[in-house]
Formats: C-alpha cells, structure tokens, sequence
C-alpha cells in the first residue's frame, strides 16, 4: 500500500471594509481544497498595511455644476444663480478626493438682473 498525494488548490481570501464608524478593517481566509474537501486554515498572525501617497498640488480637472443663493449687499434681494464652474488645481492625497480644490472659473447667470457674470474661487 503507497502513500497517495492528491493535487491542492491554496486559497486566499481577503476582505477590506469600513465599519459605521468610518474605521477600516481587513482580515483574511486561508483555505486548501483537496480531493473535493475545502479545509480552512486558522491564521495566527496577520498584519493590515495601509499606503497611501503623500498630500501634492496637482493640475486636476473638475467640472462642477450647481445653483447658488444669496442676495447683493447694495439691493437686498433673494438670488437664486445657476452656474457651471471648471476647478483647475488641487491639493491632497488623491486627484479623486482631494482635500480642497483652488483656482476656478466659472459662469453662471443672475435671473433677478438678467446677466451673464463670470467668477473666480477657491473651494476648500
């Protein structure tokens, strides 16, 4: 009678999420299948590391839409303003979130004085 080796397939699961809190966790699951059976294999010690890049100015493209509201200093009235913005730089870990966004052109249209006015901002 021989020893009989059957093939193994090693198995690697990794879960990463963030609780209700805003907290991160991961862990993992080992397992080996063999001749048909799964067994799943404890870990004894696992370690999550997180990398993340440094904060940089970036040139970053975004193309902002909305509605401002407010009203004029010197003709007290309520002003409801649509406008489209294009924000050209950014600061932070990520181009897709980024800490805040400067240096903006926008246009938007004033419907209580019937024009067009153009702007510059700085969004944090």
């Amino acid at each position: 009678m021989g020893l009989s080796l059957y093939p193994q397939k090693y198995s690697v699961v990794d879960v990463i999420g963030t609780d209700e809190d805003g907290k991160n966790y991961a862990y993992s699951k080992f397992s080996i299948t063999s001749n048909g059976k799964v067994y799943a294999i404890d870990i004894d010690d696992a370690k999550m590391v997180e990398e993340l890049p440094q904060s940089k100015f970036s040139l970053n493209l975004q193309l902002y839409g909305g509605f401002d509201a407010g009203s004029r200093f010197t003709s007290p009235q309520f002003e409801l303003m649509p406008d489209l913005e294009l924000m050209l730089f950014s600061y932070g870990k990520t181009k897709s979130f980024p800490d805040f966004s400067f240096i903006g052109l926008g246009f938007g249209y004033e419907f209580n004085y019937k024009h067009y006015i153009c702007f510059l901002t700085c969004k944090l």
